[in-house]
């Protein structure tokens, strides 16, 4: 029976048993069977559980008394029974209660916010909105504040602000990996009556933490496929029902328990795609991507003392400037997070630590020496074109790994009026196509050309990084210039990114992520966008340290877009059919100045 017990050691704790079987290997197999039973039947007397609980483990300890002891069905018996002991419970040491209404602390906010502003910075919006569920949820409020769903793109600080967060509330953290999760019975457990039964990961996390009143995470929840079909299973359920929680029921445990006193955090990269019942039952607070300046502080305040901290090296051994601290930023990290900077400052503190151990005094790093150190840069500089260009374009996107830029190329081929999308295009965006190629087909006289030029001709529009899933109806403005451009041999400007959703009647449309993508067009060094003019209280709201790198032009229709995106055609031959001849994708005129009153900087 120990070797049993030993075997299931990495589900079942055997602490409090391991004394009575250290004993027990002196003595007969009924005496340690009646030695185990004693002493749990001592926990038991002295354990603070429910009344009804109490009495079926009661009923199970009667059975158990009743078993040969080195049966597999006492094996089991008996690790449950411990385990549940081991649980705790409500009253108890690990309970977390001091006598308030609702049997949980009040948090001193001011505390929180002055340990979360000190390890999370450029936070402040995000760290205002937890402040503010936080004390929704203390104060009895019918709000969800006691379930927070953190979206934002990766290395934005989802995970580490709910560590924190723990750690400010002084209450033990659980850190549970849904994303990796496949069946309901990783959360919710097994049976303790089957063979290879289990504890969840839920209560099995708390017993480890020793708290009824712990942080739990629930990571990269959108990744989530429980049942095999991604759909929200039973006890994520409960779990996130205010009005279930105090009576979660573990499959492993069979009786219910009381998690209200638990802070739910779930993390999600995207959260589009989760299933309603989920989102429903979450307080959403979205993380958004970092301006360059907040990477440069976050670099300086907590990812260098890290990388140093990692490598065994001091402050002095690894002296980066913020000139080269910016370059690393920009030409070595393409995201919304800090989580390639943090990996190239790791290099520079290896590399620092090697210097240190040839008797060298470490590293310091000038914006000269980063492609020396770090190698070419890795930011791909051909996203955009590098001058006027006919049939291309520069759409922005926002994806759940943050913005990004968008290059949207056409060509046109003698054919028999086919369309043709590449670069693995969702059916939004190819409604989006058809919605500009109507929108085209009314301007044909306007540019002199025939009403059935384009069945003469096949389209092919094409969204590079085909590898790349691509899909939503805000690269509607981008694609008629495109189109327009390509139809009317005028070139499209190569340093004005566009976003914005366009009508069959050409109205432009507000669009989503408007900060991810004004962030992926400053950090692509492109200095002018279009955005939707209904999306100008939206614009209004963000950060200045957002606009200010920016010139932003509000348009209302899609004839403002092309104004400001197309350059005046060179030469004539205004009636000549757009084809593939050589030299004709280039504009020869250099860029105007965007024209039109400017939007806020």
């Amino acid at each position: 029976m120990s070797d049993r017990l030993e075997d299931d050691s990495q589900l079942l704790p055997l602490g409090p048993l391991e004394g009575v079987l250290d004993r027990s290997k002196r003595g007969s197999r009924v005496d340690t069977g009646a030695r185990l039973t004693d002493h749990l039947q001592e926990r038991l007397a002295s354990c603070n559980l429910p009344s009804g609980h109490r009495a079926a483990l009661s009923r199970e300890l009667a059975q158990l008394a009743d078993l040969p002891p080195t049966s597999a069905t006492a094996g089991r018996l008996i690790g449950w029974i411990d385990w549940v002991l081991s649980l705790p419970w409500p009253g108890g040491p690990g309970d977390g209660s001091t006598g308030t209404p609702e049997g949980r602390d009040l948090p001193d906010l001011d505390r929180i916010a002055g340990h979360l502003a000190e390890t999370h910075a450029g936070c402040d919006e995000v760290v205002q909105r937890v402040l503010e569920s936080l004390a929704v949820a203390k104060l009895g409020g019918t709000g969800r504040g006691d379930a927070l769903l953190f979206v934002g793109p990766p290395g934005t600080g989802k995970s580490s602000l709910a560590r924190a967060l723990a750690r400010a509330m002084e209450r033990p953290f659980v850190n549970l990996a849904t994303g990796a999760m496949t069946d309901d019975y990783q959360l919710g457990g097994v049976s303790h009556r089957q063979e290879g039964a289990f504890p969840g990961a839920i209560l099995e996390g708390l017993r480890r933490a020793g708290r009824a009143d712990a942080v739990i995470l629930l990571d990269e929840l959108d990744k989530l496929q429980l049942g095999g079909g991604g759909d929200a299973g039973g006890p994520l359920l409960e779990l996130l029902d205010s009005d279930l929680r105090s009576e979660f029921l573990d499959q492993y445990l069979g009786l219910p328990f009381d998690l209200s006193r638990c802070l739910l955090i779930a993390t999600a990269n995207d959260h589009e795609e989760m299933p309603e019942a989920l989102i429903d039952r979450f307080d959403v607070i979205e993380f958004w991507g970092y301006t360059e300046r907040a990477k440069v502080e976050i670099a300086r305040r907590h990812l260098l003392p890290r990388a140093r901290s990692r490598a065994g090296i001091d402050a002095p051994s690894l002296t980066p400037t913020p000139a080269a601290v910016r370059a690393i930023i920009r030409e070595h990290t393409e995201e919304a997070g800090v989580r390639q900077l943090g990996r190239r400052l790791d290099t520079l503190a290896r590399k620092a630590a090697a210097e240190v151990l040839r008797g060298g005094s470490g590293l310091r790093v000038r914006r000269s020496d980063v492609r020396t150190l770090l190698g070419p840069a890795l930011v791909e500089s051909e996203v955009r074109a590098r001058r006027p260009r006919i049939g291309v374009a520069l759409g922005l996107a926002y994806t759940s790994t943050g913005g990004a830029l968008l290059p949207i190329e056409a060509l046109a081929m003698p054919g028999s009026g086919r369309t043709i999308l590449t670069g693995q295009v969702g059916e939004v965006m190819r409604e989006s196509f058809q919605t500009a190629l109507s929108w085209g087909r009314t301007r044909l006289g306007s540019l002199k050309l025939a009403a059935n030029h384009l069945d003469e001709l096949d389209l092919h529009l094409h969204f590079p990084a085909s590898a790349i899933p691509k899909d939503g109806p805000s690269a509607g403005a981008a694609i008629v210039v495109a189109l327009y451009s390509l139809l009317s041999r005028r070139a499209a400007r190569h340093d004005l990114a566009l976003t914005g959703e366009v009508s069959l009647h050409g109205a432009v449309l507000p669009v989503g992520g408007l900060r991810e993508k004004l962030l992926a067009a400053a950090r692509a060094g492109v200095r002018e966008v279009v955005v939707p003019r209904r999306n100008a209280e939206e614009l209004m709201r963000l950060p200045s340290e957002v606009r200010e790198p920016l010139v932003i032009h509000l348009v209302s229709r899609i004839d403002e877009v092309l104004e400001l995106a197309l350059l005046p055609r060179r030469g004539r031959g205004s009636g000549r059919s757009p084809g593939p001849r050589p030299g004709a994708d280039e504009g020869g005129s250099k860029p105007r100045a965007a024209r039109g009153r400017p939007g806020p900087r």
